[in-house]
């Protein structure tokens, strides 16, 4: 299943886009083949990121930022088709990737999708560094080591 269609590639970047990247004959009707393959390459390098934690291709309902980042995509390579350049496809695109490389890294998780249990935190804490503070008082303020010249560590 295509993770995105021809009519999400034409809500982001418009009819006339799609047209004047699949019109090759300049009969003003776009070739529908070009559309797949540009979404299936699309979906194909998603894949190729995300297997590195998620199961692919994914099924059931694709998430939103999935389908977005496949419109991205297959509109950078409807665009690579022509000699044309739209800033705005290839700061998507760029975009997309970076964050593909997010989710394939387990610095982003997809919230439709069962993740991998190697991207779960060990802890609620494992981010988190321990505290160190110098002291030889106890919490009462009585001195626990009163031989001791220097401090002790206490967490």
């Amino acid at each position: 299943m295509a993770y995105c269609v021809k009519a999400d590639i034409v809500k982001v970047y418009t009819a006339d886009f799609v047209l004047e990247t699949t019109d090759e004959d300049q009969d003003g009707i776009g070739d529908d083949a070009l559309v797949t393959q540009a979404i299936t390459d699309a979906d194909a390098e998603i894949d190729l990121y995300l297997g590195k934690a998620y199961g692919v291709p994914l099924t059931g309902t694709i998430p939103d930022a999935i389908k977005l980042i496949s419109v991205w995509l297959a509109g950078e390579w409807l665009m690579s088709r022509t000699l044309r350049v739209h800033q705005a496809v290839a700061v998507n695109a760029a975009r997309a990737r970076s964050w593909l490389t997010k989710l394939a890294n387990g610095d982003m998780i997809l919230s439709d999708v069962g993740v991998s249990e190697f991207l779960l935190p060990w802890s609620t804490t494992e981010n988190e560094q321990p505290v160190f503070v110098r002291d030889r008082n106890d919490v009462d303020g009585d001195n626990m080591r009163p031989d001791l010249t220097g401090t002790m560590n206490v967490w």
